[in-house]
């Protein structure tokens, strides 16, 4: 079979790709040439799964049948490049103040407009959310991402005569992943494993936890 693999942001073709079959070390592998093409003989009469990768680049893979005693060309692929380091900020702004807003002031027993001193129910007048993420492969055989995500609303007041219950002070809330992605599992072609561990933090608490997933579907 043949190929081609080129950088999906500049369109160039890309040398040095390694290209395996996943699940089949003894099968080998081969490397693209300078113009990004690529030459690879395999086993005929069955689907094999291609694993696409080179350093910078998000690891890819394509499945493709290969015949028996034929030449066939496989589809072009175009690999991602890791962009390391992403920035995301948010700010928000709300002035949710009532035109009248009666309500029943227990000091006085009477009705007192109180428009002026209230605002609509949890609705903050600031908020803001600011999330760094660096992602990066460091291992061969996954990539690693590391995020903090920090958020922070003002704080507000529903009712005066009762903020006991609708009242909430300022508050920074503060959380943060690290995940190794895409970890080949020897057992399942089509398998691949994440693990993440990640914590978060509060005016009251501070907790860690941990999962991960396996994914079972055909990149």
């Amino acid at each position: 079979m043949s190929g081609y693999v080129y950088d999906r942001d500049t369109e160039a073709p890309l040398a040095g790709v390694l290209i395996t079959v996943l699940g089949h070390p003894e099968w080998g592998g081969t490397l693209t040439r300078a113009d990004g093409t690529y030459d690879f003989a395999l086993n005929g009469q069955r689907y094999a799964t291609l694993r696409y990768s080179l350093d910078g680049y998000v690891n890819s893979q394509r499945q493709i049948f290969v015949p028996a005693l034929d030449y066939i060309t496989a589809p072009d692929v175009a690999m991602v490049p890791v962009d390391g380091l992403t920035i995301d900020l948010t700010y928000g702004y709300l002035d949710a103040q009532f035109d009248e807003y009666m309500a029943l002031n227990p000091a006085t027993n009477m009705l007192e407009d109180i428009s002026n001193v209230t605002t609509v129910q949890q609705a903050p007048e600031n908020s803001a959310a600011l999330g760094v993420q660096y992602d990066f492969e460091p291992f061969s055989f996954g990539a690693l991402s590391a995020r903090m995500d920090v958020s922070y609303k003002d704080e507000f007041v529903f009712h005066p005569f009762q903020n006991l219950y609708d009242s909430a002070d300022d508050r920074t809330l503060v959380n943060g992943r690290l995940s190794l992605n895409e970890i080949k599992m020897g057992c399942c072609e089509k398998g691949a494993l994440r693990v993440s561990l990640w914590c978060r933090s509060s005016p009251l608490v501070a907790r860690a936890f941990g999962s991960s997933r396996l994914s079972n579907s055909a990149a």
